[in-house]
């Protein structure tokens, strides 16, 4: 079972994350322009079902907390798709880099990492990985060979899950 920490009442079942990869653009000017203008999307889509707790509220909540009355006068749908619009603005074929750019920390990787895969074994099964793994991990883990510190083992979301028999 699982149940998240957020406004929208939804059954959504198991959770698997699938991160698209967008191209990125080679000008540093059209690089900073893509960043604000989707990290700004992003804040509206995040403020659109984001819980306020009242502990320690940072200025990105709060700015988050004031905006989202009038966010929700607009469909969520709508946020989405401008963001979805903006972060696939460069193809990722024809870009030298590319990320994953809707959620999570911005890791730049070479679009070359991408191209051609290895076969590795994780467990008792064999999974295809990027033939630049090892440059995919640094950028978005830094040393992913080291374990992380305590603080850095709590998960970042906002759900409780439970296995039942």
């Amino acid at each position: 079972m699982l149940r998240e920490d957020t406004e929208i009442e939804i059954a959504i079942g198991v959770n698997v994350d699938v991160f698209p990869l967008d191209g990125w653009p080679d000008s540093w000017a059209r690089a900073i322009i893509h960043r604000v203008t989707v990290r700004f999307r992003r804040a509206l889509v995040f403020s659109y079902h984001s819980r306020t707790r009242f502990q320690r509220i940072s200025t990105k909540e709060l700015l988050l907390l004031i905006a989202k009355p009038v966010v929700k006068m607009v469909p969520l749908q709508r946020f989405i798709g401008h963001l979805s619009r903006s972060a696939s603005r460069y193809s990722p074929e024809s870009s030298k880099f590319v990320a994953v750019v809707v959620w999570g920390p911005l890791a730049l990787v070479s679009a070359e990492a991408f191209r051609g895969s290895l076969d590795m074994q994780f467990e008792d099964r064999h999974h295809p990985v990027p033939k630049g793994y090892n440059e995919v991990l640094t950028a978005m883990y830094g040393d992913y060979m080291l374990p992380p510190g305590n603080d850095a083992q709590k998960s970042p979301h906002a759900f409780e899950a439970y296995r039942l028999p």
